[in-house]
Protein backbone atom coordinates (compact mmCIF):
# COMPACT_ATOMS: atom_id res chain seq x y z
CA UNK A 1 0.00 0.00 0.00
CA UNK A 2 2.92 2.32 0.68
CA UNK A 3 4.18 1.94 -2.88
CA UNK A 4 0.75 2.71 -4.28
CA UNK A 5 0.39 5.70 -1.96
CA UNK A 6 3.79 7.05 -3.09
CA UNK A 7 2.93 6.67 -6.77
CA UNK A 8 -0.72 7.74 -6.74
CA UNK A 9 -1.24 9.75 -3.58
CA UNK A 10 -0.28 13.04 -5.21
CA UNK A 11 -3.21 13.02 -7.62
CA UNK A 12 -6.89 13.62 -6.85
CA UNK A 13 -7.86 10.36 -8.58
CA UNK A 14 -5.20 8.46 -6.65
CA UNK A 15 -6.32 9.96 -3.35
CA UNK A 16 -9.93 8.98 -4.11
CA UNK A 17 -8.95 5.40 -5.01
CA UNK A 18 -6.83 5.06 -1.87
CA UNK A 19 -9.69 6.39 0.28
CA UNK A 20 -12.08 3.84 -1.24
CA UNK A 21 -9.59 1.03 -0.63
CA UNK A 22 -9.01 2.08 2.98
CA UNK A 23 -12.77 2.31 3.57
CA UNK A 24 -13.25 -1.21 2.21
CA UNK A 25 -15.43 -0.04 -0.67
CA UNK A 26 -14.09 -2.71 -2.99
CA UNK A 27 -17.08 -2.79 -5.32
CA UNK A 28 -16.87 0.93 -6.07
CA UNK A 29 -13.10 0.74 -6.38
CA UNK A 30 -13.33 -2.12 -8.87
CA UNK A 31 -16.00 -0.31 -10.91
CA UNK A 32 -13.78 2.76 -11.26
CA UNK A 33 -10.67 0.76 -12.12
CA UNK A 34 -12.59 -1.33 -14.67
CA UNK A 35 -13.80 1.86 -16.36
CA UNK A 36 -10.30 3.37 -16.36
CA UNK A 37 -8.89 0.14 -17.79
CA UNK A 38 -11.51 0.09 -20.53
CA UNK A 39 -10.71 3.71 -21.46
CA UNK A 40 -7.03 2.79 -21.77
CA UNK A 41 -7.72 -0.34 -23.82
CA UNK A 42 -6.53 -2.66 -21.03
CA UNK A 43 -8.25 -5.98 -20.29
CA UNK A 44 -8.88 -5.70 -16.53
CA UNK A 45 -9.63 -9.41 -16.09
CA UNK A 46 -6.33 -10.32 -17.73
CA UNK A 47 -4.12 -7.74 -16.02
CA UNK A 48 -5.52 -7.71 -12.47
CA UNK A 49 -4.09 -11.10 -11.42
CA UNK A 50 -0.61 -9.94 -12.51
CA UNK A 51 -1.10 -6.70 -10.57
CA UNK A 52 -2.09 -8.60 -7.40
CA UNK A 53 0.92 -10.89 -7.81
CA UNK A 54 3.23 -7.87 -8.16
CA UNK A 55 1.86 -6.51 -4.86
CA UNK A 56 2.23 -9.87 -3.14
CA UNK A 57 -1.47 -10.72 -2.83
Amino acid sequence: MTLIRQRMGNTPMGQNLLALAEAGQNGELERIVRNLSKEQGVDFDKEFPAFKKMLGF
